[in-house]
């Protein structure tokens, strides 16, 4: 089974999140999904990759990020 993992500046206090995870299932089953962050600060792309950078040693070879 693939593994997505997501990383947004969404936050967490409307339906964005899972819009996206609902539209990702409807067109990858079986896919499993794992939320990094939804905290980054705005449009802050050098703390995304920090985020990423810091995590994406502790997943398999193939997952996308």
């Amino acid at each position: 089974m693939a593994i997505i993992t997501l990383t947004t500046d969404f936050g967490e206090k409307d339906h964005f999140v899972g819009a996206v995870k609902g539209a990702i299932y409807t067109e990858l089953d079986p896919i499993r999904i794992v939320d990094i962050s939804h905290s980054i600060s705005p449009f802050h792309i050098t703390e995304a990759a920090y985020i990423i950078q810091n995590a994406y040693k502790s997943f398999p070879l193939g997952t996308i990020h």
